[in-house]
């Protein structure tokens, strides 16, 4: 299937356009940079150019789109919440008029759980209640989704995204505390007071999440506009991420606590009831897969 990836150039994104390339589909990828993988077509340019965007579509017939471009730092959008805005909002409703316009079947977009705030446990249907402009954005979208679903007859899912770690990923308290620890083996400088406990996602098991839904919306299983949570079976504190990077690594750290971000989302656990009845599972917990990303960190 001739299929587009927004943003896959990036580290979601590029892992997703491999595995596509992977099963065979004719992938071809609309970023600000171009990527590695040789046998993709990618299109150099913003998604806030709609000529761009509309020669691409127009000369391509696209069947599926998967739309993963995205300003996503938290801590950016505080600074500049319109940039954010345009960016995540309006970028993405470029991309559903395209959609919409050029018919395309099956639309798969990856939101965030910074959509629920500050919930604790989060369900699909579960009010959204962001506290920072980067999860407003996100709530956004996954609004108009429902929208063009029903206004244009159009199958969406959205796949609400815990904290995705893993090779190519260069940020995240994972990389940071990695990086800390490499400087210095005798104090880890710690954002906030440690007990934010939150869910992470091994790379590898999100882009098992992406092919699966898009397979069961090939399939017929999936239609119409969906939500589904990409989180893990249990919530890990930082303090407890910490531990088991010192563990890892062999070290034994003074921790050293100082004032978290605004707009941190500090306490959440996604239900993934609905894509378990899909057939997914998670293959790599939280402690097994910060050892294998620790592992390419040493590595590369």
């Amino acid at each position: 299937m001739k299929i587009l990836v927004t943003g896959g150039s990036g580290f979601i994104g590029s892992h997703l356009v491999n595995a596509l390339v992977d099963k065979n589909h004719r992938v071809s990828v609309i970023d600000l940079k171009k990527g590695e993988n040789k046998k993709v077509k990618y299109f150099v340019g913003d998604l806030l150019d709609k000529k761009f965007l509309e020669e691409v579509f127009k000369k391509e017939k696209f069947k599926a789109v998967f739309h993963l471009a995205a300003k996503t730092s938290v801590f950016e959008s505080v600074k500049n919440p319109y940039d954010n805005f345009e960016s995540n909002v309006v970028g993405s409703l470029n991309i559903l008029e395209e959609c919409r316009k050029n018919k395309i079947k099956y639309v798969l977009f990856a939101s965030s759980s910074t959509v629920y705030g500050n919930r604790g446990y989060c369900r699909e249907k579960d009010k959204l209640f962001p506290v920072s402009p980067y999860g407003a954005s996100k709530g956004s979208v996954d609004l108009y989704l429902n929208s063009y679903a029903n206004m244009y007859n159009m199958n969406i899912s959205s796949l609400i995204l815990a904290n995705i770690y893993g090779p190519g990923n260069e940020k995240g308290v994972i990389y940071d505390f990695y990086n800390k620890l490499k400087k210095n083996q005798k104090e880890l400088e710690i954002l906030g007071d440690g007990n934010q406990s939150k869910s992470y996602v091994y790379i590898d098991d999100c882009v098992k999440a992406f092919i699966l839904v898009f397979y069961k919306m090939v399939e017929g299983e999936v239609s119409g506009c969906n939500y589904f949570n990409v989180g893990s079976d249990e919530q890990m504190s930082v303090k407890g991420i910490a531990k088991t990077i010192s563990k890892i690594l062999g070290v034994n750290p003074v921790y050293k606590f100082t004032e978290t971000w605004k707009g941190d989302v500090t306490n959440f656990l996604l239900d993934n009831s609905k894509l378990k009845r899909l057939g997914w599972r998670i293959e790599n917990n939280t402690e097994k897969g910060i050892e294998k990303y620790l592992m390419y960190l040493i590595k590369n």
